[in-house]
Parts: structure tokens; sequence; C-alpha cells
């Protein structure tokens, strides 16, 4: 990577001085992609704790990073398999869009 900073501009205003690797804490509610089996199960899990779930290669819920050991617990506990979960990471476009008020201003 040839840069570890960016600056964030909107209508000539700094919004932002962030780290690229900027890394989301325990807090922020971001996508993850839980691999489980059977998936309808896991869906009819995440829908009775009032967590929308999308589905792609796996299912994605936005979740807090601390609230998954939790989460994981309840699957197994539901008997239903987990194989792996992976928290997406932002890109520099998203984290833009996010800052600067979204898609409509670009």
């Amino acid at each position: 990577m040839m840069c570890d900073r960016i600056g964030i501009i909107q209508h000539g205003q700094m919004l932002s001085i962030e780290d690229v690797h900027q890394v989301s804490t325990a807090e922020d509610v971001v996508p993850h992609r839980f691999d489980v089996y059977p998936v309808e199960a896991a869906v009819r899990y995440f829908a009775s704790r009032g967590m929308t779930t999308v589905q792609d290669k796996d299912l994605v819920v936005q979740v807090r990073q601390k609230d998954v050991p939790n989460i994981i617990r309840g699957l197994v506990q539901a008997d239903i398999d987990v194989y792996g979960v992976v928290m997406d990471k932002e890109t520099l476009e998203e984290r833009f869009l996010k800052m600067t008020g979204g898609a409509k201003h670009v």
C-alpha cells in the first residue's frame, strides 16, 4: 500500500483524517458472514431475536462484534452447525460514502 492515512473532504471542508487500516470497535454494528447449516434454522434463530439476515453465499447479519460469541453459543445450542464467522470490512469507498452522506452526493 502506498499510503497509511486518508483525508475525507466534502465541499472544501476536511471531514476526517483516518488510518487506512482502521478497524471497527466491539460496539460498532457491522456485517458478519455466518457459514451455518441448516441455513433455514439459522434464519429463524436470528429472526426470533429481531435480527435481519441477508442470504448471499453465507448468511449476512448486522451485529456488534462483541455479541458474536453469544450468537455462536446460541446457534450451537439450537442445533445449528457453525462452520465460520467472518466480519466484513468496509472498503475505502464505503467509508467515504458513509461520512459524506451516501451515494446521493457522488
